[in-house]
């Protein structure tokens, strides 16, 4: 297994409802021993503490830097699934709000302008069904829904233009700071 340097997040129905996680134990089938080992030898911790079906924690959120995320909750069931929701946070270091146009002109997304209300029923229109079962694998379904997504952020986010001038005052913190900063406010 190859190493990833900074935080990882696994998320998702693993449907392991004998591992207890506050105790790190679970019965030796070759599955829920197999996840628990997996996840105590990689440095992961896990983040539910609520049922997420019945009285079992099935969906389950892992990950190697348990700062970086805060404010997980177990919320009603989604749509017509018989799990609930899983809400959290994720503080995450930003490397660069800028982008660059088809002309090379660099603008940065308002996204306290965007209009969400919009979004949400153009996403709304989408037939995830269909989407996903013309998508056979995981990298087509993920292309398939990432070009969703960035064609509702085309659509429904404004861009503004970003003006060269610089600022010799301005403060630019290096990203051990700002990583801080961040894990400050998630505590």
């Amino acid at each position: 297994m190859s190493r990833v340097d900074g935080a990882s997040v696994i998320v998702g129905d693993l449907n392991c409802s004998d591992i207890d996680w506050s105790n790190l134990c679970s019965p030796s089938d070759g599955v829920h021993d197999t996840l628990l080992n997996f996840t105590v030898q990689q440095g992961y911790s896990q983040l539910v503490t609520q049922p997420t079906r019945d009285n079992n924690i099935l969906d389950l959120v892992l990950t190697n830097e348990p700062v970086t995320i805060c404010d997980v909750s177990v919320q009603q069931l989604f749509s017509t699934s018989d799990h609930c929701q899983v809400c959290f946070k994720v503080f995450v270091e930003q490397s660069s709000n800028e982008e660059k146009d088809s002309n090379g002109d660099s603008y940065f997304r308002c996204w306290n302008a965007a209009d969400y209300d919009s979004m949400s029923v153009y996403l709304s229109t989408i037939n995830w069904d269909r989407l996903f079962s013309y998508n056979l694998t995981v990298d087509s379904m993920w292309s398939a829904f990432s070009d969703v997504l960035y064609t509702a952020i085309d659509l429904f986010v404004p861009t503004k233009a970003i003006k060269k001038v610089r600022n010799p005052r301005a403060r630019h913190y290096p990203a051990t700071v700002k990583r801080a900063a961040a894990r400050k406010k998630c505590l």
